[in-house]
């Protein structure tokens, strides 16, 4: 990603991110990085090849810039909460199911897995 110091981005195609990390836009709309309460959050729910790119590009950058994160799956972009929780809320039922399923042979993974995603409910509630 390119710098542009005058207008303090850093600009990619369709990828916009200010330069203190304060809010990033992947095509004018979709917030996919914003700083909450001191902590730098990016989305990385994909929904599109390009997203998934997107999402690769401010990774590189934070490694790059050594600016640590929080990754957060927000279906409809960061500013919206009630989504992502929603999101997460399919996600736990989903694991669930399979953990309770007695055919499931990865029980130890499902339950981690759950874990994962009840600390991302827990961060997003905290955050937003």
């Amino acid at each position: 990603m390119k710098h542009y110091s005058k207008l303090k981005v850093y600009k990619g195609s369709n990828l916009v991110i200010k330069d203190d990390y304060s809010v990033g836009y992947s095509y004018k709309w979709y917030e996919i990085l914003k700083t909450v309460k001191g902590v730098v959050v990016l989305n990385t729910y994909h929904y599109s090849k390009t997203t998934i790119k997107h999402i690769y590009k401010i990774r590189n950058l934070m490694y790059e810039k050594n600016v640590e994160y929080e990754a957060l799956e927000f279906p409809q972009g960061l500013q919206n909460k009630s989504a992502a929780l929603d999101h997460y809320g399919r996600k736990i039922k989903e694991i669930q199911s399979k953990i309770d399923n007695p055919r499931t042979r990865k029980v130890d993974f499902y339950k981690e897995e759950l874990k994962m995603y009840q600390k991302k409910v827990d961060l997003t509630n905290a955050l937003f």
